[in-house]
C-alpha cells in the first residue's frame, strides 16, 4: 500500500525487492513470489526484513494466465459470457455485444459552473459565464484570455463558433451529479468539455444502468437513472462511470432499441420465447451486476472489463428483481421514508445563525448527525452496508450537502451562496427515503445471495458483519421452516446466531449453498419445532483454516 504509515519509503508507489538469478544450464525461467499483508506498517515491514532470512521464507511459484496477469489471476470463465459493450464504449462496431451503444458520463471540465442545486443560480452562473465567453473575438491571444472563467483546450476550440442563440440560453435540465443526488445541469452544451453520448442517448425519455468497474478500486457499483449523468456519478478515485442504455436517438430524434437483436436471440436459445424481451434482459443485467456472488466471483476481471453477463436458471426471478432494483433506485423520491426518529437538542446562538453543519455517520448507533441541534436516529445499522464505490448511499447524500469552499475563484468571490440551513429540511425528508431504499435493495440482494447459481457455483460472501449475518440466517431458516411445517420464532435464530457471533470475526467468507444446507441438516434433527442444536462456528473455522480455502463447512 502507498502512503507515509504503510510504504516502507513514504511514497505513493508500491515497494518491490527483486533477486535475480542467472544459470547457463537454465533454459525456462523460475519467479518465487512472497508477499506481505496489505494491510501492514511500514513498521513492521522494516522489522520483517531485519529479522528474516530468505533461506526460512517459503515462496509461491508463479507464472502468468493467458491475459498475462502474475498477480491477482482473474476468472478462468469469464470471458465465456455475454459481453455487455466493447471497451471504451461508443457504437459497437459488430456484433456480439448485448447493448449497442454504451458511454462515459459528462465530463465538463468545470463542475463549479455547470452544476447547481439551485436553478435560478445556474441561470445566473450561465449569464455570467456567456458575457465572458461572447466578448472574446475569434483570432484571439491565448496568453490574455480573462481569468473569470476556467479556460479548457476545448473550451478555447469552440471560440468564435458558437451560434449567438446557444450562448443565450439560460436553460437548464435535471442531471444525475452523485447517487441519490441531483442538480440543475447546464442546458447549452458548449460549456461542457465532453458530453459523451448525451445527445444520443438523452434526447428523449431513457433508462440506463450507469456502473462503476474498470480501474476502480472498489467493487462494481451499479445504478439506475433516467437523466443525464456525471462522469463522477459513482466515482471517488480511480475509474470512470460509464452507462448502458435501454434505447439510444437518431439525430433526427428517432428512438431505437439499443438491446441488439443478437442478445436477444442469444437470451431466447437459452430460455424460450416465454417472457423473454429487450426490456426483461434490461432488468436481468441490473440484477445481475448487483449479485453478491458475482460481484465476489469477478471481482478482479470486472477492474481490468467491461461486465459479461452469465445465464443463471431462473430468468424471470432476476428479471424481477432486476426490475424492482431499477424502480425503486430511479424513483427514489416517491418511496415510502423509513420511519426515523430526529432528536432536537437546540443550543444558544446569535440571531439569525444556523446551528453548524456536522453531516457525519455513526453507523453502529444507527445515528446521523445532521447538525449541532439535530440528530437522525433510529436507522438500520446494515443501511450502510449499501454501497456505491467506496460510500454508502447515506454517506453520499450527506457529502453531497456538506458546504465546501468552490475551487474556482469567480464562483467563490460571485456565486458562493450554497448554506446547509437552506436544503436542511430536504436532506432529512432525502436521507429517509434513501435508508428505505438502502434496507430494501439490501433484501433483495440478500435473496439473490442465497440462489445457487451454476456459472459460479461456490463463490463466498462477506458475513463479517453481523448484521448481513442475522439477516440471511433469518431468511434461511424460516424458507427451510415454512416449507417443512415447522415452527419458526426469534428464540430459535438467536440459538443459530448467537455462537457465530463470537466467530464473526473468522467468518469473513461464507459458501452460501453451503450454509444453507447446514441449516437445513440442522433443523431437520428437531420432528417439530424450534430451537434446533447450535451450529459449531469454531468446527467451522478451524475446517477452513486446515483447508487453506474459503469455503466455510458447517459441521
Amino acid at each position: 500500500m502507498s502512503g507515509t504509515k504503510h510504504n516502507v519509503f513514504g511514497i505513493q508507489t508500491g515497494i518491490a525487492i527483486c533477486f535475480l538469478e542467472r544459470r547457463k544450464t537454465k533454459s525456462d525461467f523460475v519467479v518465487n513470489f512472497i508477499a506481505r499483508p496489505q494491510d501492514e506498517t511500514a513498521e513492521d515491514k522494516l522489522s520483517f526484513l531485519a529479522n528474516s532470512s530468505i533461506s526460512d521464507l517459503t515462496f509461491e511459484e508463479i507464472r502468468p494466465d493467458a491475459r498475462g496477469s502474475w498477480l491477482h489471476q482473474q476468472h478462468s470463465g469469464f470471458e465465456k459470457l455475454l459481453a455487455v459493450s466493447a471497451m471504451p464504449g461508443g457504437r459497437n462496431k459488430s456484433s456480439g455485444y448485448i447493448f449497442d451503444l454504451s458511454s462515459t458520463g459528462i465530463m465538463s471540465g468545470r463542475d463549479e459552473w455547470v452544476y447547481d442545486f439551485s436553478t435560478d443560480l445556474e441561470a445566473a452562473k450561465l449569464e455570467a459565464f456567456a458575457a465572458v465567453f461572447a466578448s472574446i473575438p475569434k483570432r484571439f491571444d491565448p496568453s490574455k484570455l480573462p481569468l473569470a472563467v476556467k479556460w479548457s483546450r476545448n473550451l478555447k476550440r469552440k471560440i468564435g463558433s458558437v451560434p449567438a442563440e446557444e450562448i443565450a440560453r439560460r436553460d437548464t435540465r435535471s442531471a444525475a451529479f452523485r447517487p441519490y443526488v441531483t442538480k440543475a445541469l447546464s442546458g447549452p452544451d458548449y460549456l461542457i468539455d465532453e458530453v459523451g453520448a448525451l445527445n444520443r442517448t438523452f434526447a428523449g425519455p431513457n433508462l440506463a444502468i450507469a456502473f462503476l468497474s474498470v480501474a476502480s478500486s472498489q467493487p462494481v457499483a451499479a445504478l439506475g437513472i433516467d437523466k443525464p449523468f456525471d462522469y463522477g456519478l459513482l466515482k471517488t478515485g480511480n475509474g470512470g462511470t460509464q452507462a448502458l442504455y435501454r434505447y439510444r436517438y437518431t439525430k433526427s430524434g428517432e428512438r431505437i432499441d439499443n438491446i441488439t437483436d443478437w442478445a436477444l436471440n442469444r437470451f431466447v436459445s437459452q430460455y424460450g420465447k416465454k417472457g423473454v424481451t429487450k426490456d426483461a434482459i434490461f432488468h436481468y443485467v441490473y440484477a445481475v451486476l448487483h449479485d453478491p456472488i458475482y460481484r465476489e466471483t469477478y471481482a478482479l476481471n470486472l477492474k481490468r472489463e467491461f461486465p459479461r453477463i452469465p445465464f443463471y436458471p431462473d430468468f424471470s426471478q432476476w428479471a424481477a428483481w432486476g426490475e424492482a432494483l431499477m424502480a425503486m433506485h430511479i424513483g427514489y423520491e416517491d418511496v415510502t421514508p423509513w420511519p426515523v426518529e430526529r432528536i432536537e437538542t437546540p443550543g444558544k446562538r446569535a440571531e439569525g445563525t444556523h446551528p453548524k453543519p456536522i453531516l457525519k455517520s455513526q453507523p453502529e448507533q444507527g445515528v446521523v448527525v445532521v447538525d449541532a441541534d439535530t440528530q437522525i436516529t433510529g436507522i438500520p445499522p446494515e443501511a450502510w452496508s449499501y454501497r456505491l464505490g467506496n460510500r454508502s448511499a447515506i454517506d453520499w447524500v450527506l457529502d453531497q450537502h456538506k458546504e465546501k469552499k468552490p475551487r474556482d475563484p469567480t464562483i467563490a468571490a460571485k456565486f458562493n451562496t450554497y448554506r446547509f440551513a437552506d436544503y436542511k429540511e430536504s436532506m432529512i425528508a432525502l436521507l429517509a427515503k434513501v435508508v428505505r431504499v438502502s434496507v430494501d435493495t439490501l433484501a433483495i440482494t440478500q435473496q439473490m445471495a442465497m440462489v445457487g447459481h451454476e456459472d459460479v457455483r461456490g463463490s463466498t460472501m462477506d458475513l463479517s458483519n453481523p448484521e448481513v449475518l442475522r439477516r440471511i440466517v433469518t431468511d434461511i431458516v424460516t424458507e427451510i421452516s415454512e416449507s417443512n411445517d415447522m415452527e419458526v420464532n426469534d428464540d430459535a435464530i438467536e440459538a443459530l446466531i448467537q455462537p457465530g457471533d463470537r466467530y464473526i470475526e473468522e467468518l469473513r467468507s461464507v459458501n452460501l449453498s453451503n450454509l444453507r444446507d447446514a441449516l437445513a441438516a440442522v433443523l431437520q434433527e428437531v420432528p417439530q419445532t424450534i430451537p434446533p442444536s447450535p451450529v459449531n462456528y469454531q468446527a467451522i473455522i478451524g475446517a477452513m483454516s486446515r483447508s487453506k480455502c474459503h469455503y466455510l463447512w458447517f459441521c
